[in-house]
């Protein structure tokens, strides 16, 4: 089951030199505390970034933006993690679509019906 999470992106801490793991480090603390009225399960860097999941429920919109008020935080993705599994990751797309609204005139059951296959000229 995919799991709704902040995929955080930091300003200028990731362009330290041999101290750029104590800025991080400081930096996931900051947001510990700034979630501290949240069940956070955790906040881990990876990649060059900050992922913070919830222990029993999705992250959303009220999380991102107590995350977006943290020094240091240049922007908050709402994203999912799930299994490498290709029904896992399909069924987290489309549920992201859905929660983005989607595509304007857009059916996920069905492509467009093609009406002519002329060229105008």
């Amino acid at each position: 089951m995919p799991r709704r999470v902040c995929f955080v992106h930091y300003h200028e801490i990731g362009l330290k030199g041999k101290n750029r793991s104590t800025f991080e480090n400081q930096l996931v603390r900051n947001l510990r505390r700034a979630l501290r009225d949240w069940p956070v399960g955790s906040v881990r860097r990876i990649s060059g970034h900050i992922l913070v999941s919830l222990e029993g429920r999705d992250a959303d919109e009220e999380v991102a933006r107590a995350v977006s008020r943290v020094p240091g935080v240049a922007r908050v993705s709402l994203a999912y993690v799930c299994a490498l599994d290709s029904d896992e990751f399909s069924a987290a797309a489309v549920r992201a679509l859905h929660e983005a609204g989607g595509f304007p005139g857009a059916c996920p059951a069905a492509p467009p019906a093609r009406t002519s296959s002329r060229v105008a000229p």
